[in-house]
């Protein structure tokens, strides 16, 4: 008797951290097929969803006969690997993405009748990329971070088999979870792409997460990922008269100057949702705050006179005036000397 995954894809429990039981059907990428009795017995497979390259326990389980006194064998892509008494679980590594491996068992009790089992894990890989629509300088290595107001973008890459060849994104459907909220708007074939935006509450970490599964329901992968908002920063960069702005070394604390020479320093935003010119903006030496510039409100130029010596604080400032969120300051001390 042959039972579809789709017809029991509602018949699962969790055991344990991370562990799924699977009555008639598989979570991941896998084809169940009953013969005789099967669902007498319940398969455990340790991690739920196998990837390629990677060490899977399978348990078995059953409650309709003496588990310890049965005669379990199990065959592995057709070679026996386990025949004992109570052998109820096996340990086997998966192959690359788009690989099978079939996996059957026959359990013989003392009393009642023989059971069988068999199911084909076809091992598959998810991802989640996110960024969020915040600004960094150009050269910047890194990903631009969600700061409060901001829009998050998570795209899920997906290397999923169904034993024909890998499946492309418009060949899958998407469920896309914020908070374990779903979120139908987003879901749905080829909808491997979810927006969000960062509320204003500061330090709330948001999860997202995703069930990508074939057409038929039977090969499935799921992957999540926590995003916890950022505050926009500022940055302080030398500005060389010949080079340009150094921004391979970034002013973290103190800045040293000869007596008498003078520098020019750029301050440098990251994380900021609008652009720069739609802050409000100043540049402060100790408690003094210094006129504008408003053809260069990022830079400040910096003169010691002759013959004095001492320290200094310079900071800078910005604010959005429409989102009293979205603010920063950052400041560092400039030895002459």
């Amino acid at each position: 008797m042959t039972y579809s995954f789709k017809k029991y894809s509602s018949l699962f429990a969790l055991v344990g951290s991370g562990t799924l039981l699977v009555f008639s059907f598989m979570t991941f990428s896998a084809y169940a097929q009953d013969t005789l009795v099967s669902r007498d017995v319940q398969f455990i497979f340790t991690p739920p969803s196998p990837g390629p390259h990677e060490t899977v326990r399978v348990d078995a389980r059953s409650f309709s006969f003496d588990m310890e006194t049965a005669l379990f064998t199990w065959v592995v892509d057709g070679v026996t690997v386990e025949s004992e008494v109570g052998k109820k679980s096996i340990t086997i590594t998966t192959g690359p993405v788009g690989s099978e491996t079939r996996i059957s068992l026959t359990a013989i009790p003392k009393t009642g009748r023989r059971v069988e089992k068999s199911i084909t894990i076809f091992p598959g890989s998810l991802d989640l990329i996110w960024s969020a629509n915040t600004y960094v300088p150009p050269g910047y290595q890194g990903k631009p971070l969600p700061t409060r107001g901001s829009t998050v973008t998570v795209t899920a890459v997906s290397n999923i088999a169904a034993g024909f060849g890998l499946l492309s994104a418009n060949e899958l459907f998407y469920e896309w979870r914020l908070n374990n909220i779903i979120q139908p708007q987003y879901s749905g074939r080829g909808r491997s792409v979810f927006y969000f935006t960062i509320g204003t509450s500061p330090n709330i970490e948001h999860v997202v997460s995703v069930i990508v599964k074939d057409a038929s329901g039977a090969t499935t992968q799921e992957k999540r990922v926590t995003i916890k908002p950022q505050e926009p920063r500022i940055l302080f960069y030398e500005i060389n008269p010949l080079r340009g702005p150094q921004f391979n070394n970034a002013i973290t604390d103190r800045f040293s100057l000869t007596s008498g020479q003078e520098a020019q320093f750029l301050a440098v935003p990251f994380f900021i949702r609008t652009p720069l010119s739609s802050f409000t903006s100043f540049w402060k030496i100790n408690t003094d705050i210094l006129p504008p510039d408003e053809s260069d409100r990022d830079i400040l130029n910096y003169r010691s006179d002759s013959g004095s010596a001492g320290k200094q604080t310079i900071s800078y400032e910005i604010e959005n005036p429409s989102y009293i969120f979205e603010r920063a300051r950052n400041s560092f001390i400039i030895n002459v000397q």
